[in-house]
């Protein structure tokens, strides 16, 4: 069985925050068992820094309105 780790953030204005909060929750999904994450819609990520995020701890990244 595959499992998703559904990611709740409260997002601000201050997008580097919401990336570092983020991040730190990602990090822990593959030690949950996690192989997709998935975080809320209009989730401010910036392409590059989700596909490190991603590549980093080998899971699938949703947000809603793409994957990486």
């Amino acid at each position: 069985m595959k499992r998703v780790a559904a990611i709740r953030i409260a997002s601000g204005p201050n997008v580097p925050a919401n990336l570092t909060e983020a991040q730190r929750l990602i990090s822990r999904a593959p030690a949950a068992g996690a192989e997709s994450t998935v975080l809320p819609e209009n989730f401010p990520m910036m392409a590059m820094s989700e596909q490190d995020t991603a590549l980093r701890h080998q899971l699938w990244i949703v947000d809603s309105t793409r994957a990486a």
